[in-house]
């Protein structure tokens, strides 16, 4: 019987949405795209990423009177979703909503990403999918790794896989699962 040395998931969720979720106990939990981890019953964020909070409530305000219709905000306390797939127009919004997002994400020293059917803004750091897996790989010493994704903000880690395997420093794979579900 083979017996894996770690089981992650990393997720754009809040980390307790995911712990919650997937409910199976010992295994790495990262949420918000690698910002937070679940450890010992609660979500831990490290403290530079913990200091954009001010700046994820003011873009919360600046959103909210502009959201159309079938639009709504899901505050992640570390990073903010908005989604639109219930909105009648989706495509549209899609195309033309996208700037507003950028700009008012730039105006709170935040960056914004698209995602499927989701905009997404997140604190100004160097931490994504990618940057999860790799300090998975690193934390647990792993000399094979294997990440399965089906999102746009997966490609982090797709690429990482792909640097840790050209490097020799881990034999890693990246699996990307193609979905027409929006």
């Amino acid at each position: 019987q083979t017996q894996l040395a770690v089981v992650g998931v990393v997720s754009g969720r809040a980390v307790a949405d995911v712990a919650k979720r997937v409910g199976i106990p010992d295994l790495v939990y990262m949420g918000n795209h690698g910002m937070e981890h679940w450890q010992d019953g609660q979500a831990i964020v490290a403290p530079e990423i913990a200091e954009f909070r001010p700046n994820i409530r003011s873009a919360i305000e600046s959103l909210t009177p502009r959201l159309m219709e079938g639009m709504f905000i899901e505050d992640k306390q570390t990073t903010i979703s908005i989604h639109f797939r219930k909105a009648p127009f989706p495509d549209i919004i899609e195309k033309d909503f996208f700037p507003l997002i950028q700009r008012i994400a730039e105006e709170n020293d935040l960056d914004a990403f698209a995602g499927r059917m989701i905009f997404e803004i997140r604190p100004r750091v160097n931490v994504n999918k990618g940057v999860a897996f790799q300090h998975i790989v690193e934390t647990f010493d792993l000399d094979a790794a294997m990440f399965i994704g089906d999102d746009i903000t997966d490609v982090d880690a797709f690429r990482m896989a792909k640097r840790l395997h050209d490097s020799d420093d881990c034999y890693s794979l990246a699996v990307g699962v193609e979905s027409s579900a929006t």
